[in-house]
């Protein structure tokens, strides 16, 4: 057993990690992969019926095609899937930490965005005092925001 070139693969075998298919249609899985807004627009379904053809074809998955409407087709592991999930342990262990990672720089990039309004808006109270309660609110709710961030940061690098 290889690693399928896809680059939906990773998402699938985290999938994999924490549910067992038995009985899911293609949408049901494509719905439990939960990609993120910018995962969708780079992944598309098709690349993900490819994968699953393989699956299919490799023996780890079996399809079952609904007389009366084949896109109602379901999906049921096989005996050889556990021995596929055993092989791609840590390849999920890997991708978990890769994404936290990502999710953490990602986040200190948005505070330094928050932080560099922060000191914007100094300059604001300076060229717009009539508007000085609106400033002052706002720079208020972005402090509240770059404590959400750093207190959610921190418990991610906790969890690396």
């Amino acid at each position: 057993m290889k690693q399928i070139a896809s680059p939906i693969f990773k998402y699938f075998l985290l999938l994999l990690s924490r549910n067992q298919i038995n009985g899911w249609t293609s949408n049901k899985i494509w719905n439990n992969l939960n990609l993120s807004k910018d995962e969708k627009h780079q992944i598309n379904k098709q690349q993900l019926y490819r994968l699953l053809r393989k699956m299919v074809r490799q023996g780890h998955l079996a399809k079952h095609i609904h007389p009366d409407n084949s896109r109602l087709s379901t999906f049921v592991e096989t005996e050889s899937m556990n021995a596929f999930r055993k092989q791609f342990e840590n390849h999920i262990v890997k991708h978990d930490s890769e994404k936290l990672e990502l999710k953490t720089k990602e986040l200190k990039e948005n505070q330094k965005i928050y932080e560099n309004q922060i000191k914007a808006s100094e300059q604001a109270l300076i060229d717009f005092p009539e508007l000085r309660t609106e400033i002052l609110g706002r720079k208020n709710q972005i402090l509240q925001d770059i404590e959400k961030l750093k207190a959610y940061t921190d418990f991610l690098a906790s969890l690396i």
